[in-house]
């Protein structure tokens, strides 16, 4: 009977959907894994960034400290020649004064570029640290999301199994041109079956009107298929 024939179709059609549906979610979560593992690379790379510009920032200050201490060092060389009775002439001593004062305008301005530096070391410190933090929590993303996509593909391969198996059970029940017509239609427009149902009788995917005799035919559970004659799909009457 059409009926029971188109019934059965329309179980095949719910089976593939349910097919897709899984195909699309595998689909989906692959492709989230994917996004979290090219944010991964581009954290990692943040990450590595921001240590090479502390660690020059902290090279910068060390050697600003060892320059510090050497302007340090020859003010303090100078001023004890400044100070050493052994040096009494005039004109030498006003050369050691000049260097003592070109020795403390260096020492202002490299403890003022310390600062500048230790200030930099800190706020790149606290980059590097949130950066850091930040590529650790997408790792542990990643793994999580890596876990679920195992688990889903395991469910999945399970769901898939279980479909194969009803579409061959179903398969047996079909007659072979009306799954030639059913995998015509699916191939085409991925819905080979629209339902029809009182009161108002219109196809149920593009809300065609139903002929009166085609409504007539379907209500008699004719052997033949029934298309919609707008979108040409397989026609399943809900009868009340």
């Amino acid at each position: 009977m059409q009926e029971i024939n188109v019934s059965v179709l329309f179980r095949m059609q719910e089976i593939l959907d349910q097919e897709q549906e899984i195909k699309n979610r595998l689909k989906q979560s692959r492709r989230n894994l994917d996004e979290i593992e090219k944010r991964l690379a581009s954290t990692q790379k943040n990450v590595e960034l921001a240590r090479q510009q502390w660690i020059k920032i902290k090279t910068n200050l060390e050697d600003e400290n060892l320059q510090l201490a050497s302007f340090e060092g020859n003010k303090k060389k100078y001023e004890n020649e400044l100070y050493s009775p052994k040096n009494t002439q005039v004109k030498y001593l006003k050369e050691i004064e000049k260097k003592i004062e070109e020795m403390k305008t260096h020492i202002d301005q490299s403890e003022e570029k310390i600062l500048q530096l230790l200030d930099q070391s800190e706020k790149a410190e606290i980059i590097f640290h949130n950066r850091e933090k930040e590529h650790q929590q997408l790792q542990i993303l990643y793994q999580n999301q890596k876990e679920s996509l195992k688990e889903l593909e395991s469910v999945i391969n399970q769901s898939q199994e279980q479909l194969e198996t009803q579409k061959k059970e179903l398969k047996q029940l079909i007659p072979p041109h009306y799954m030639e017509a059913f995998d015509r239609a699916y191939l085409l427009q991925n819905k080979a079956v629209a339902t029809v149902s009182a009161p108002d009788y219109c196809c149920s995917i593009c809300k065609f009107q139903i002929p009166k005799r085609v409504i007539d035919a379907g209500k008699k559970s004719n052997k033949e298929l029934l298309f919609c004659e707008n979108c040409g799909r397989i026609l399943f009457f809900l009868h009340p």
